[in-house]
């Protein structure tokens, strides 16, 4: 039972840093177009 829940927390953790990590990706890609165009 505890591994299941380490396991959920370690996939929540990921899915959380991987979103934020693909937001800040689009948002730097957004402000360089602008800047380059």
């Amino acid at each position: 039972m505890d591994s299941i829940l380490s396991s959920a927390t370690f996939t929540c953790l990921t899915w959380t840093a991987s979103s934020f990590l693909n937001i800040s990706v689009l948002r730097w890609t957004c402000l360089l177009s602008v800047l380059w165009f």
